[in-house]
């Protein structure tokens, strides 16, 4: 169920448009627009991620899911305190279940294997991101347990090592501009080989409206800023797989009539960044969701619009260099894209209709082929039936057949039942048979 306040109904809130925007030419030509083919397509196998020891699902899902390339690890975070032995409460921690095992590792806790505690704002992402191989997961937390030494009052990303147990403690830069303010990490991206993360950070009291930008290599321990705070709000939301690019909101400090929040790619080999141009058929909306596909030429971003209601869906392909628009994709119930395939071709979508009754508002996750037109719906019952309740799309494969979700749905996955997803709902896995 989709609360008021929860991550999911924030990450979706208005998000009608979509833009793509390649580092190279896409592969799909230039259209007016593209809707989805109409016909029957092979119906996924559904299986729950966030499960309990006795098999049942646990509820008390908080963030989009991730999953590893070849689809064997999912990274979800929860509140349940009954998926792994010795975790109790109500706090939120990080999960990744292994598919290929059958079992669940608690990914935020120490090298001791306790869980974080003493702040039930301890995971803050509405992602979490985790490396293709599957190996690394990072995640945001302010929890006394998992910081030691002296920098334990920074501000701290956090990255832990599935195979080995080690949690890495990335302490966040005192911001030039304001060394005096007390900082926070509001996001967290990370790219696919788990090298580069990309970092929201908040300053002062006033974290929402001060908010600064920074691009971190692992390898190199080498901090960049993106944006400055004295000139604009910049919340980052994804990190090229090579690194270089970096795409995030600009907003700026001094409003002006008619500005709004801007699509920016900073440039970390030049150092600069740059606005993408307009929005989708001159509409008024605001960039809100971000992902560079695995091959690092397309980057896909959702857009969101308040202006007297107004809802109109699209997806516009843009030519890194000039801009030039390449693709307008529209059609009815397209909402947002929360992930990219490996060639940026195929993208887990929401999609949007009301129940058999015609009353109830619902949203499913759906993946689809902007080049053929072809819409598959992942949140499908196993006797073919519509799921009953909201399903939120996370990532998916490179090869676009299994995608993860966070769903309210009750009739979706085996050991789900009414009730179970009353608060948060669960994460589930989706996996289409292979393309004839």
């Amino acid at each position: 169920m989709l609360t008021w306040n929860s991550p999911r109904r924030r990450a979706l809130v208005g998000a009608g448009v979509l833009l793509v925007v390649s580092v190279t030419a896409p592969a799909a030509p230039a259209a007016a627009a593209v809707g989805p083919v109409p016909g029957s397509h092979p119906r996924p196998v559904v299986e729950a991620a966030s499960v309990k020891p006795n098999g049942r699902t646990a509820g008390f899902m908080e963030s989009q899911p991730a999953v590893s390339d070849d689809g064997q690890r999912v990274a979800f975070v929860s509140s349940a305190g009954t998926l792994v032995r010795g975790v109790t409460g109500t706090c939120a921690q990080v999960y990744v279940r292994d598919r290929a095992r059958g079992v669940t590792l608690l990914a935020s806790s120490g090298e001791d294997g306790a869980p974080a505690t003493g702040s039930c704002n301890s995971v803050t992402s509405t992602w979490t991101p985790m490396s293709g191989d599957g190996r690394l997961v990072a995640f945001l937390s302010d929890a006394p347990s998992l910081l030691r030494g002296p920098g334990r009052a920074a501000a701290h990303v956090f990255v832990k090592h599935l195979d080995t147990g080690r949690l890495e403690r990335i302490a966040v830069p005192v911001e030039p501009s304001r060394p005096g303010l007390s900082r926070s990490v509001g996001a967290v991206s990370m790219s696919a080989d788990g090298r580069y993360l990309a970092v929201t950070v908040g300053l002062g009291l006033n974290e929402v409206t001060n908010h600064v930008g920074y691009w971190y290599d692992r390898a190199t321990r080498t901090w960049q800023r993106i944006c400055h705070a004295m000139v604009a709000r910049c919340v980052v939301q994804a990190v090229s797989p090579d690194g270089r690019y970096v795409a995030y909101r600009f907003i700026p400090r001094i409003v002006q009539p008619g500005d709004r929040p801007r699509l920016t790619v900073y440039d970390r080999v030049t150092g600069r960044s740059r606005w993408v141009a307009g929005t989708p058929a001159g509409q008024t909306q605001d960039p809100n969701w971000m992902r560079f596909s695995d091959d690092g030429r397309t980057l896909v971003v959702s857009w969101s619009s308040f202006d007297f209601g107004t809802y109109a869906p699209a997806v516009t392909v843009h030519r890194v260099g000039d801009f030039a628009e390449q693709q307008l994709i529209r059609f009815p119930g397209l909402g947002a894209a929360l992930d990219v395939d490996r060639t940026g071709r195929r993208l887990a979508i929401s999609y949007h209709r009301s129940d058999r009754q015609g009353y109830k508002y619902i949203i499913d996750t759906a993946v689809y082929d902007r080049v053929s037109g072809r819409l598959r719906i992942a949140s499908i019952a196993p006797d073919g039936s519509p799921g009953n309740d909201t399903s939120v799309p996370g990532g998916i494969t490179p090869d676009g057949r299994t995608v993860v979700m966070a769903s309210s749905a009750s009739n979706l996955a085996p050991g789900d039942r009414p009730g179970d997803d009353y608060y948060g709902g669960d994460c589930l896995v989706a996996t289409f048979p292979p393309r004839a």
